[in-house]
């Protein structure tokens, strides 16, 4: 569906950009790469030279939702108990306090693959979008800080995107 929005001053109808169009002018604004996947998905580069991870987006112009995916970032073998139930926690905390999710897979060399996403809107209507669109990104990318902090260190709120030390614990 494409909204047209009436211009008053000119009398023009303008339509406005869907969810892919409206992320790919955002991307060639920013100066960033877009790689074409199949079945009309992209791919880029988001971080530094400390943290280069690739990202998925799927994304329509028949829907405001796009999901934002960073595949198999984490692995471990499925036959360790106590770490895969160490995971499956913090996996848990991640999906219950923070707008990213984790999931998980396994594969046929007996690892369990983790994979972060997150859904949102994106419209071009949306005040600020290069801020917003920023702060989704290190939401999912906190995903990563939760899951790898060993257990005795986990002192990480995740409740608002952010990983501090909790308040009196150190």
């Amino acid at each position: 569906m494409e909204e047209k929005t009436q211009n008053r001053k000119s009398g023009n109808a303008q339509e406005k950009l869907g969810a892919l169009d409206a992320l790919k002018k955002m991307f060639k604004k920013l100066g960033v790469g877009l790689d074409e996947l199949e079945d009309g998905r992209l791919g880029f580069h988001y971080g530094d030279k400390d943290q280069d991870e690739y990202l998925v987006v799927i994304a329509s112009n028949d829907n405001i939702m796009i999901n934002i995916l960073d595949y198999g970032w984490y692995e471990l073998n499925k036959w360790d108990i106590e770490a895969v139930a160490d995971i499956q926690k913090k996996i848990n905390n991640v999906n219950f306090g923070s707008r990213a999710k984790v999931v998980y897979t396994y594969n046929d060399e007996d690892k369990m693959i983790l994979t972060s996403i997150i859904s949102m809107p994106f419209s071009e209507d949306i005040p600020g979008l290069e801020s917003y669109f920023n702060a989704q990104l290190e939401a999912l990318l906190n995903t990563h800080l939760i899951i790898e902090t060993p257990a005795d260190e986990e002192n990480v709120n995740i409740d608002n995107g952010e990983n501090q030390e909790k308040e009196g614990e150190k």
